[in-house]
């Protein structure tokens, strides 16, 4: 073929390269492109990259397709504590701005690295907190893992690691937190490495933020080296769904290159100890951005800024509000909501899921809070209403409200298997994990083809290290995503597609 010919096809595969992975492959970077196949080729099973090229342009790319140009057309570079700036921003700043907002609800704190790699960067941020975090086990931490590479997702979850992943690391991280094994390589102690999940997901094919990918009501997201590589459009589209996985007041951090490629109205550029980070601003929020006042050193343990200081061992300050016994109104008064004299017009299922699309939850809230509750619990009330201000709660990261309006709804619909799915979500992100696993099996109970319930239960049983257990559930689950066209969405999953749901169910067998 003739180097016309080759270059309109490298065009070619570019633009469906840029459909899948959002990867720009203009003209520019078609020498780069042919690079990433020629490394690719053996890998896919071609002797050389013109025959891969044809077989790429001819054949569905499949996820493991996907995964290896990714691996060859991206540069997955890191180690830990890459950034040592990053980390101490993290450190003094950010971390106490999250300990002392979750001191007053739950204390949960809620972190995804898009983007991980080999896993350096999620466990860079795990040993942060282990070392710093004072009573750590008292606390629901959620640190996710993701990338669109499963070869480095395995390796990540192995968590062993070579002297080259340790370069410019602080001295003391080896031998506080690995264990030298004969081979020479080191491997992560399981109670750090236990405090990180890893998952396969593509920024720009799958839908977030979701309650069950775990990618909603996050303190920070750290996508590094990662937006630079996409097309302009499909930056701002992920971009606008990183503010959506933001709790108020959260964090988003891109590399030094790429935060001039955020623009964002309500994501505000803070520069922090010589690095920048942006954060999610809220108009409708009359919370302050910072509050120096606050004494994080009760709580928190300085790793960075020199010889950690002992503090006194006090009680939290501000502990956790049950809500068990709170009436909605009483609820609504804590959380700063409008507690009318009298219940206001009912809301439309059809406006409130306009809101929650829009990502306009202080709104939403806002409105169901005001129908009063001789409207809300009751036979009377829209569950569906209710269900969507839960999810809008829950996605803002104030899960103890959400758990309170999804159990008003479940008063008024005992039956629904939804509503329980939901519940046992929020309980999941909680902490509250055996309560979890019991409301998913009601909700089987309820519906036994209810497939998001199947797959959540499976992932929560893998967890716990049932795996024979979690092995029969993702049975359950390939086996009820037969009645089921390919890309047909699946219910209650917020737009995941049932041949999405097939790779994901497949590929963890595989690795379990």
């Amino acid at each position: 073929m003739s180097l016309d010919g080759l270059e309109s096809q490298l065009r070619e595969l570019g633009k469906i390269i840029s459909e899948k992975m959002g990867i720009d492959f203009a003209d520019r970077k078609l020498p780069d492109l042919r690079r990433g196949i020629e490394r690719a080729a053996k890998q896919l099973g071609h002797r050389d990259w013109v025959s891969c090229l044809n077989w790429l342009l001819h054949t569905p790319m499949t996820k493991d397709t996907v995964q290896a140009l990714a691996a060859h057309l991206t540069i997955g570079e890191t180690y830990f504590f890459r950034d040592e700036k990053l980390f101490k921003a993290i450190e003094q700043r950010i971390l106490p701005d999250i300990v002392r907002d979750a001191l007053k609800t739950a204390k949960v704190i809620r972190i995804w690295c898009a983007g991980c790699s080999t896993g350096e960067e999620p466990y860079s941020l795990a040993i942060l907190l282990h070392t710093t975090l004072r009573d750590l086990s008292t606390w629901h931490v959620t640190i996710l893992g993701t990338d669109i590479n499963t070869n480095a997702l395995r390796r990540a979850q192995e968590g062993v690691y070579t002297e080259w992943s340790f370069r410019g690391a602080p001295d003391w991280l080896k031998s506080r937190y690995f264990v030298k094994q004969i081979d020479g390589r080191y491997r992560l102690i399981d109670e750090v490495r236990k405090l990180v999940t890893f998952a396969y997901h593509n920024l720009v094919e799958d839908p977030f933020p979701t309650l069950i990918s775990n990618t909603n009501a996050m303190h920070v997201i750290l996508c590094r080296n990662v937006l630079m590589y996409f097309k302009p459009a499909v930056r701002r589209r992920v971009v606008q769904h990183f503010h959506a996985s933001l709790v108020d007041r959260g964090w988003l951090i891109a590399s030094p290159a790429e935060t001039a490629l955020i623009d964002h109205p309500f994501l505000k550029r803070v520069t922090l100890f010589g690095t920048l980070a942006h954060q999610k601003v809220c108009p409708a929020s009359s919370r302050s951005n910072y509050d120096a006042s606050f004494d994080h050193a009760l709580l928190l343990k300085p790793v960075w800024s020199g010889p950690a200081q002992e503090a006194k061992n006090e009680a939290d300050p501000t502990p956790p509000v049950s809500l068990s016994h709170e009436t909605p109104d009483a609820m609504k008064s804590r959380a700063g909501l409008p507690t009318p004299a009298a219940p206001t017009q009912a809301l439309s299922f059809e406006e409130a899921q306009r809101l929650y699309e829009a990502g306009r939850y202080e709104e939403l809230i806002a409105k169901v809070a005001s129908l009063g509750s001789s409207e809300l619990g009751t036979q009377t009330a829209d569950t569906r209403v209710l269900a969507l201000a839960s999810r809008a709660l829950a996605n803002s990261g104030r899960l103890d409200e959400a758990q309170h309006w999804c159990q008003l709804a479940i008063q008024s619909d005992k039956t629904n298997p939804s509503l329980r799915f939901l519940l046992a979500t929020i309980l999941q992100e909680l902490g509250a994990f055996d309560e979890a696993i019991k409301t998913l099996k009601t909700a089987i109970y309820l519906d036994q083809d209810f497939v998001p319930a199947h797959f959540a239960l499976a992932n929560l049983e893998m967890r716990h290290g049932n795996v024979n257990i979690s092995r029969r559930h993702f049975k359950n689950v390939l086996k009820l995503l037969e009645k089921f066209q390919e890309d047909a969405p699946i219910p209650e999953s917020e737009g995941m597609t049932v041949g999405r749901m097939r790779e994901i169910v497949r590929s963890i067998s595989d690795e379990s």
